[in-house]
């Protein structure tokens, strides 16, 4: 799911393909992207730093990955009663 919606006329013959406009992203898209911008004018002003992008980066990508594996873990120990024990 990229946020975009793309959009064809009716009866649109050209050879321009499929128009995409920019007012009909989703709020997510919009969000992202106000993200990233944000980061990277963070690491530009701190130049230092801007190798700590790369594991954010990481981070970010592995984040819904995580989330699942975190709910496959606690359906594989729901029998596990010993709570630390």
């Amino acid at each position: 799911m990229s946020g975009l919606q793309v959009t064809k006329a009716p009866g649109n013959t050209t050879t321009e393909g499929p128009g995409v406009d920019p007012r009909k992203w989703s709020f997510s898209t919009w969000y992202l992207i106000g993200l990233v911008g944000l980061y990277l004018l963070t690491g530009l002003m701190h130049p230092s730093e801007f190798y700590c992008l790369l594991p954010g980066l990481l981070y970010m990508l592995f984040l819904p990955a995580s989330n699942i594996f975190l709910i496959i873990y606690s359906l594989c120990n729901i029998t596990d009663r010993s709570w630390g024990k």
